[in-house]
This record gives structure tokens, sequence and C-alpha cells, in this order.
């Protein structure tokens, strides 16, 4: 059989699309339209410039241009993109610009002259080690983002070169891109060595050794699925012992080998003529022999692939030149233990199992290997050993471990060998569909065996295992706010550690939820440097900071929620112990302040304004439910708290069941459901339905988080609407600019009217980071998607631009016409509603609205009314 070779034939269909959209857009280009952008490249568009614009911006990522604000504000630099990371971004570009506008519109013109739609030449390049930025790195994390006084909190750091850093404790408020943070020292750490750290990354799973096991038994048998299998010297499964010999069972391009190794030195025994396909099931016997080994291969019929192709027909029996044996080892399935993201396998690894009866020429590895792809479970085989079976650790509906455990079988009988159980490390994806899936049951609960696999990723990691670098003691009086350990250096970048301390006991009135759920599910994100539909879902141009670049140089530092891993498939599950360089007070979103940043400036206000608020982390939400929130008169959100577990929900919704006051200071909140690791509540995860805004989607079968047994997706696919709860919901959203709100008459209402005491004009929220106070994502009044009947509609936006449009779930067919200008749903609304236990819910229905604090005088007004009256003791009317 010829050997397959995976080839994308889309690129001859893309090649003449550009063809015909360069004739077409040739026909528009004028030189009014490229004054107009050079005008105002962040301002309303006309449609003919939207028109060109939207096409630029969907272009694909490899070679795109961006911006670099090298000192924001003052000097930036024109970057192309690599798109692959790791693979640093080409920085060479000598030109400086004074404005962020000047360079978007040069990125402009370079896209019009790679289009061949104008004449304009690209400078030379400057040398190739032409650095992006000089400066020495100290990056770190803490070993959890809540605490409270008088505990210990453990500092990890790592830095491009031995130094020593001076550590601070101190209060964060608001930080500005160029760098300057409302800080204050509280208490001096001292001064900190920090030394390089090594982070592997990688899932992989290992085994209990062998010991006397390895000689009752010559095949190694499993059932695999590659979703990258282009990538060089994946390790499927292999044994090494302390000088390096071993054997290795591994992939290349697409190719199955069986080596040996000798002090660590690989000498191939026999490799596949054919190539593995990408998201296709094989299974794979390795039969073992002093003096000749062999693999047989046979693809495996299942309804879990994306379809059938004779491509994917691999079926081979190999028989090696030379011999390979197991060993009293451990066994590692999916990466060495101290290799990972080099030679880490990527895909689906399902029951292996260990049997006898090899033969002189490996027809026994023949026949098991035959019966696997029929389908006939590794327990049924009468030559099986050892069985690493992952269905049975979901058997009870949830995943207790990270531990693939062992069956032996003895007198015909299986029971479990814990003493050979897979120990599984950075967390790979459980609860995915293994070979025999078909397609009867999507809950891993009803049928685990139809979800025997594992799917281990060559980025994964779980924690970055560094050795600790210091110990911070929390003072015993230290109040509750946002703080972070701050640590400076002659030679070094100012690099902060966020970390929330939240009170003993509750002696304010007033707490704000932080949401380090949604900041874990961003932390890490490149959506500026990787996202293929970044530049188009933001309506421009992105705008990179330094952190940025670093992250796309140094792919062991994770990556988000809203990335894909390096096989293309979503990242599920997120830590915080990793450092997460996008949660920091200086940094922005290539949208703007974003998370962290903007919630800053809603907790700085908040201290202007000389009101005392206590912080309450999503992780001390979830962990305490209902009790988090006890005697608190008023309970507040930040601008985006879009991830949440049922225990959070469940606590914020009995809170104003039970007479409660709540404000809904953001938009797109609530929207999906995540669950934590109960072990280790550090690790996150999330898993994306069929709908909603959403940067990849879970397949068919694997819906359900294996940490709660629960189906994940939008809280208003599970029945539980935003808007029944808060009033609004999830409306549109848009990036390249923002609106202000206009009165509507319920803001006349008596019951009402203290919302706007002082607020005289019509309008409101014309001042903000993005241009007003409605804007970024927004939520809106519905009442046909839960809102509550008697719920008074106080304001709603105008001044959006095109745009902003209508989130795809409410997009039930294709159609046009889905922005702003032509929409009237595409809105921020504002309401107030009391229910009958004297609970009250105050929602803004924008994530500008923090952004605007302090800066319009309507929104802070507006803001003050609803505490102060939330937080008196006065009945509210109704």
């Amino acid at each position: 059989m010829a050997a397959h070779t995976e080839r994308n034939r889309e690129a001859e269909v893309y090649e003449h699309f550009l063809r015909r959209a360069r004739d077409r857009f040739g026909e528009l280009l004028t030189p009014e339209l490229i004054e107009e952008h050079r005008r105002d490249p962040l301002g309303e568009k006309s449609p003919a410039l939207l028109h060109l614009l939207d096409f630029m911006r969907q272009a694909p990522i490899p070679g795109k241009l961006a911006v670099y604000a090298i000192k924001p504000r003052e000097e930036y630099q024109i970057i192309r993109l690599s798109g692959v990371s790791g693979v640093p971004n080409d920085t060479r570009d000598p030109r400086r610009f004074a404005t962020e506008e000047e360079a978007l519109h040069e990125v402009f013109l370079r896209r019009l002259g790679e289009l061949g739609l104008i004449s304009h030449e690209e400078p030379d390049p400057a040398d190739p080690s032409w650095p992006a930025t000089s400066e020495a790195h100290v990056i770190g994390y803490t070993d959890r983002l809540d605490a409270r006084p008088g505990e210990s909190v453990e500092v990890f750091l790592s830095a491009d070169h031995p130094t020593e850093v001076r550590a601070e404790l101190v209060s964060l408020g608001f930080g500005e891109p160029t760098g300057e943070v409302r800080e204050r020292v509280v208490s001096d750490l001292g001064i900190v060595p920090v030394q390089p750290q090594e982070t592997v990354l990688g899932s992989s799973a290992t085994s209990g050794r062998l010991g006397e096991l390895y000689e009752d038994a010559d095949v190694l048998a499993l059932t695999v699925m590659p979703t990258a299998p282009q990538r060089d010297g994946q390790l499927i499964a292999g044994q090494r012992d302390e000088a390096g010999d071993g054997w290795g069972l591994l992939l290349s391009s697409g190719r199955v080998r069986l080596s040996v190794f000798k002090a660590g030195r690989e000498t191939p025994v026999c490799e596949s003529e054919g190539r593995l396909a990408r998201g296709f099931w094989y299974s794979i016997a390795v039969g073992f022999g002093s003096s000749r080994a062999s693999i047989a291969i046979r693809p495996v019929r299942s309804r879990a692939t994306l379809g059938n192709t004779t491509a994917a027909d691999v079926g081979e029996t190999l028989r090696g030149t030379a011999g390979a044996r197991l060993l009293p080892e451990p066994l590692h399935f999916a990466a060495w233990p101290d290799v990972g993201l080099r030679a880490a396998f990527d895909g689906r690894i399902e029951t292996p199992f260990l049997a006898e009866g090899a033969g002189p020429e490996g027809a026994g590895a023949e026949e098991v290997a035959e019966r696997r792809a029929a389908h006939e479970h590794a327990r049924d085989l009468p030559a099986a050993h050892v069985v690493w079976d992952p269905a049975a650790s979901l058997a009870s509906g949830v995943l207790r471990s990270q531990t693939i455990p062992a069956f032996r079988r003895s007198d015909a009988e299986w029971g479990p060998a814990p003493q050979w159980d897979a120990l599984c490390r950075n967390t790979p994806t459980w609860g995915v569909r293994s070979s025999s899936w078909d397609t009867t049951e999507e809950d891993f609960a009803r049928r685990p065996q139809q979800w025997a696999a594992v799917h281990f990723h060559s980025d994964d990691i779980d924690d970055a295992g560094w050795d600790r670098a210091t110990v911070v003691e929390l003072p015993d009086d230290l109040s509750s706010g946002a703080y972070a350990v701050r640590l400076s250096g002659a030679e070094t970048e100012t690099e902060r550690l966020p970390l929330f301390v939240e009170p003993l006991r509750s002696e304010r009135t007033v707490a704000v939820i932080i949401p380090t759920a949604s900041y874990l599910a961003y932390a890490n994100d490149h959506p500026g440097t990787q996202a293929q539909m970044a530049q188009a879902t933001a309506s421009r141009t992105p705008v990179l900071m330094e952190g940025d670049l670093f992250m796309q140089d140094h792919p062991e530092l994770g990556r988000s929620c809203y990335d894909e891993h390096l096989d293309g498939t979503g990242v599920g599950f997120a830590s915080l112990r990793r450092p997460l360089l996008n949660m920091r007070p200086t940094h922005r979103y290539h949208v703007g302040a974003w998370q962290l940043p903007a919630d800053l400036h809603l907790l700085s206000w908040l201290n202007d304004e000389g009101i005392s608020y206590d912080v309450i982390t999503d992780h001390t939400l979830h962990r305490l439910g209902a009790e988090a929130l006890d005697g608190y008169d008023v309970v507040m959100t930040t601008s985006h708290s879009e991830y949440y577990s049922t225990r959070m929900l469940d606590a914020v919704e009995s809170y104003i069941d039970e007479g409660g006051r709540f404000m809904y200071l953001g938009a797109n909140g609530f929207y999906w459901r995540v669950a934590f690791d109960p072990d280790r509540p550090w690790v996150m995860e999330l898993r994306r339905g069929e709908n909603g805004s959403r940067a990849w989607q879970s397949k068919p079968g694997e819906h359900y988080h294996v940490f709660t047994g629960e189906r994940g997706g939008l809280w208003a696919n599970l029945g539980r609407t935003t808007n029944s709860v808060f009033g609004v919901g999830f409306s549109a959203q848009g990036f390249d600019g923002a609106g202000w709100y206009r009165k509507l008459d319920d803001a006349e209402d008596p019951r009402a009217t203290f919302i706007f005491e002082g607020v005289e004009a019509e309008t409101f929220g014309h001042i903000g980071d993005t241009g007003g106070a409605a804007g970024q994502e927004i939520d809106r009044y519905d009442l046909a998607l839960g809102t509550p009947a008697d719920t008074l509609l106080l304001a709603t936006s105008e001044g959006l631009s095109e745009g902003y449009l209508r989130t795809v779930e409410e997009i039930h067919f294709l159609v046009a016409g889905t922005s702003a200008n032509v929409d009237h749903q595409v809105r921020a609304d504002m309401t107030y509603f009391v229910n009958s236990r004297g609970g009250a819910v105050f929602s803004t229905g924008s994530i500008a609205w923090s952004m605007a604090l302090g800066d319009d005088p309507g929104v802070s007004r507006i803001t003050r009314n609803v505490i102060t009256r939330f937080n008196s003791q006065e009945e509210l009317e109704w």
C-alpha cells in the first residue's frame, strides 16, 4: 500500500478565492478610502472600508502583520506573526512609530501592497539578532491566588540567568500599560536569589515497576489515535533503566517505529512503511524477543473517527532485524518522564495491556492486534496478563484520581493490581471517546467502556513544578483586598504576582467577587499571536504587549482555555500553578483592559470613594458555597465573571433569593459551566458545548466534566439563563469602540429614582477607556430569555459600531444584518428589580462599565448611589 501523506487540498481553493477578492477589492479601493483610514484607523468606517478590512482580518495567521507596543503611548513597531507556538515572531522591522494610529495605518498600507492593490515597499529588515526587547525577565507564580491574614503563601520564581530581586508585599491597584501602578508597600520581604528553572510540558502516564511481571509477558498491545502524526520522535510507550538502556515504540512523520536504546542512544529495530492518519484508530501490538522483535498494526473501524478513508488503512506486520526485551522497569506511556514536549505523544491511548505468546515470528502479536482491532476487550483475550483500564477510573461517574488502574488475571479472574497502576502527569484529558464509542450515548458514566481512552497532549501542564524561591508570611492584621508580591531588580523587569487576601470573618458589609475562574480560563491566552479569527472578532489589528511576545516564545508556560493544543484540539484544563503573564496590572489584552487590569480599576475607584469592601475569590466561593457570602449586605461582581461552577452559581442565586442585594457590574457573566478538581483546586476543567461564543468546541460525546460528572456548556443551555437571575443576559460583542447609555421611561419610576440621583442628563457614560461605558461585551433585557416580568429597564446603549454583532447562540439561521446598526437586540441594558424577599439586583449590562468609573461622572454617581442605598438598612420599595 502506498504510504499515507496528509495534504490539505483547500490551498488551491484559497488561491482562487484570493484572486477573485483582489479583483473585487481593486474596484473598491480609491485614494479617498485610503485617506479615510489614515485619518482615523480606530474610528467608524464607511461600508466599503469596513468590507475591505473584514477581508484582511480573516487572512491566515502565519505571516500576518501586527503592532507591538515597545513603549505604550510612545513607541510602536510592526511585527510579522509566526502563528506557531514557540516560533518567535519576526521583529526585525527597524521602523518606529510615535502613535498606535500611525502604526495601524502602515499595517493597512502593507497589507494592500501584499494584495497587489497598491505599490508599497517594506523596509529592509534589521539584523536577525535585532531584539524586540532587551530586558531580562524574572517570572513566577504563587501556590494559590486566595489567602487570609496570618497564612503563608509559597512563591516560585525563575529567571533568564541567575540573579536576585527585592521582594515586597504591596497593595495592588490599577495599572497603566506604560508601567505605572497604583500600589503601596506593605512589607519588605528581603532579597531573594532566583535561578533559571525548567518546566517539563506534556502529559504522560507511568506505571509501577513491572518487577517479575516482565518475565511472564512478551507482548505489549494498545489502541491509539494519533492527533499530530506528522511530528517526529513521539513516544507511544517505552521503558528504560538508569543506564539509559531500553526500548521505545515511537511515532515519527506518521510512521510507527520500534527502537532499542543503549546508554540513551537509539537503534531502530523496525519501522512501518505506511503512515498513520490523524484522527483514526489503530491497534498496535509489539512482540518482544531476544533475537527478533516485531510490530503488528491493524486499522480499527470506529464511529468515533472523522470518516473512512483508504489512506488510514495501515495494516502491517513488521519483523525486526534485532531483538527487544521488556524490562522490570516502569512502563512509560506518551512521554519519557523528563523530556516532555520534545518527544511527547499527541493523541489517545486506549486500554494498554501486557500478554504472552509473541511467538518466534510475531504471530502472537498479530493475533492480539487483529482481535483488538475487532473490538474484543483486552480482558477477554486469553493471553492478556495485565490491563491498564481508563474506563475503570470513570465507573463511579467522576474521575477520582489521575491514575489509570491496573488489573491482573489470576485463576481466570481479574482483580486490581495497584502496584502497577499508571500515574498520569500534567493532567491529560479523560472522558474522551475510545474506539468502541457507538454514538448512542454521550454520558461516560452510563457506558464507561466506550470512554476507555486518555488523550495526551505534548503541551499539557498542571504544575510548573519549580523549586520554591521564598515564602510570604501575611500579617495577622492585613486588610482584605488585592495585593501582589512585587519583584524588582537592577537588571530585570518588575514582576507582580497578584494575591487576593480574604477576611478571616466578614466585618465589612460590601463584598466584591474576584473572578479567579475567569482569570484562569484566559490565563496565557494567545489570541493576538495565534488565533485565526482574533482580528476579525476584535474588528482591529492587535496591538501586542511585551508579555504577548514572551508567551509566544515560551510555550512551556502553557496555554489558555481560548487556545488549541499543538494538535488542534481545544485546551480544556487550566492551572494556576505556572506564570500567568497576562494576569498582571499593566498588561493589556488585544481589545484593551481585560479581566484583572479592568477589575483593578473598579477596586481603585472603590478605594478612592472611601467604600470599604472585602474580596471573595471564585475559588473560595466554590469551596464554601453560600457560606462565603454570609453577612454581606451588598455583593458585586467585577467586569467579566464568565466562568462559573455549579456551586458558585448556586451560592449567588441563594444569596439573592434570601434577600441579598447584588450588583452585576459587567457582562457576558455566568456564561460557561466549569468544574474544579476537588483534590487540586488550582486545576479547572472546561467542556465547551455546541453553542455560544467559543474558541473551540468539544467533540460529540465529550461534553461531560470528569471532575463532577456534569454536562458542560452554556449555563443558558443547561436551563439557567443569566436573564432569569440578573435581569440581563449576553447580547453581543464588539471591540472597536464603545457607546453610551440613554435613560428610558423606567428611570423615572419612583422605585428607581435613587439610582439616578444627581444624574440629570438623558445620556451618560460617554467617557471610558474604550470610548464609553457601554461596550466590549454587552448584556440586554429580554423577557423571552427569562428576565423577570417586573424588571425595570432603566437605560439602553447608543453609539455602538458596525463591529458589534449579535451573539451566535441567538442566530438560528445564517442571515445578514446582525450588527448594532441594524439589529435592535444588539445593545447593553441597565436593569433593576427587587424580589419578594427583599433581594435586589442592579445590572449594567457592559464590561466597559468598570473602566468608566472615575472618568465619567454619570457612571460614577450611579454606581455610588446603588452601593449607598443597597448598603443601607432602608427597605427597597417595590
